[in-house]
């Protein structure tokens, strides 16, 4: 396989001592809210179908080497004296909060896409992760490692994994976030864990992420773009449209909007890809949303209409996004 430009270019132990608990209740997610809540923007619905995905867990001694096992099946490895802070002493406990997505649809729920700039990418994990003091002081870290699994659709890309850390970009909804090249590495080992494992280091709190660029080559693609309307929404500050490739974990967020719909990146979706189209849409402060099956065949423009629906169908939804 050939060898990719880098990001950089594109983008211009004891467990003993570790405790760990996440918010998996689904059922109660929602309680305290209306069948149909009211929302100002898009952004409060991506906050409202997200905030069951937190892991925590708690350090108590920082003297010792640190290994904590996640639901997702990533491993982190703190080395001794891998905590500080800016000009204070470190006082444990530490509280450790991890968010872990490996799923298209899970990537659509946190209002992300697999960007770097305009350049499409193929993720092998993501996670975001922070920690606080028994003050409620920010932690900093330092030499903390990630193992991540492999468990994604990046068959090809293993080798040409990097580093990548959070960014945003906009879109005429609001923000989405994407990403940018770090000062961190990214090794795949075949032999690793039970299908091959990436090693990140220089973890730092934030999202961070093994991505690759997407190779139109690789698969003899040519680059391409698309359209698509929403019927019924009453804008796009208060609609987004996502597009998820069927062959590899690539999430597009469509930003580029005018009178006749709202556009990816030029060049930046391969032709003859199949995909699912996620549109979700805010009317008269009620949430609407709908999936549609595509294929894209070049500068098409596709018609969706949404219909209305409520948060736990929403992430329901989004959640059997593999």
């Amino acid at each position: 396989m050939k060898k990719m430009k880098s990001i950089a270019l594109a983008a211009a132990f004891s467990i003993g001592a570790l405790g760990f608990y996440q918010c998996t209740n689904d059922d109660s997610l929602f309680e305290g809210f209306e069948n149909e809540p009211d929302f100002e923007t898009l952004q409060e619905v991506h906050d409202l179908i997200t905030q069951s995905d937190t892991v925590y867990f708690t350090v108590t001694d920082i003297e010792i080497p640190q290994d904590f096992n996640t639901p997702g099946g990533m491993r982190i490895h703190f080395p001794v004296s891998s905590f500080g802070t800016n000009g204070g002493e470190v006082i444990t406990p530490i509280k450790i909060k991890l968010v872990e997505l490996y799923k298209r649809g899970d990537i659509v729920r946190h209002n992300m896409q697999t960007y770097t700039n305009q350049n499409p990418l193929v993720s092998a994990g993501i996670f975001w992760i922070s920690g606080t003091d028994v003050n409620g002081t920010e932690v900093i870290f330092s030499g903390v490692t990630a193992y991540i699994p492999r468990q994604t659709d990046a068959d090809g890309y293993e080798n040409n994994m990097e580093y990548l850390t959070g960014m945003t970009q906009t879109k005429p909804s609001g923000i989405v976030n994407s990403w940018t090249a770090s000062s961190g590495t990214v090794v795949f080992d075949e032999t690793a864990g039970l299908n091959g494992e990436y090693t990140l280091d220089q973890v730092n709190s934030g999202w961070n992420s093994a991505q690759a660029l997407y190779d139109f080559d690789l698969g003899a693609q040519e680059p391409t773009q698309f359209k698509v309307q929403v019927s019924n929404s009453s804008g796009f500050d208060k609609t987004e449209v996502f597009f998820t490739n069927n062959d590899f974990t690539v999430v597009s967020a469509l930003t580029q909007a005018d009178s006749d719909g709202i556009s990816t990146f030029t060049g930046s979706i391969p032709k003859g890809v199949n995909g699912k189209l996620i549109a979700i849409s805010l009317i008269d402060g009620a949430l609407n949303f709908s999936t549609q099956d595509v294929t894209v065949n070049g500068d098409d423009t596709f018609t969706m209409t949404v219909s209305p629906g409520n948060p736990a169908e929403l992430q329901a939804m989004l959640t059997a996004i593999p």
